[in-house]
């Protein structure tokens, strides 16, 4: 299972990217590709959606399109590190 951070999620398009974090330091790590989200994936009751800044654990997959998330739970917590605002 992997942390990440959400980057942007369009409600109304239903997808959206997740910069991951660093496993030892919970820092993101800007040189890894982005992962793709839709909002099929995301493990919640009801309305599935994400917000930017959310900390997420999920699992992801190589397509032929570039990774994407699957099994993605929102932890709750928001992310305020300095690196995330560019």
């Amino acid at each position: 299972m992997c942390r990440g951070v959400v980057k942007f999620f369009n409600d109304q398009k239903g997808f959206g990217f997740i910069y991951r974090m660093d496993p030892n330091t919970g820092k993101l790590d800007m040189d890894k590709a982005d992962i793709f989200v839709h909002f099929s994936h995301i493990d919640s009751p009801g309305y599935r959606t994400l917000y930017d800044s959310d900390i997420v654990t999920f699992t992801w997959i190589d397509t032929p399109k570039g990774l994407q998330a699957e099994k993605v739970v929102r932890t709750g917590d928001q992310y305020e590190g300095a690196d995330f605002y560019f």
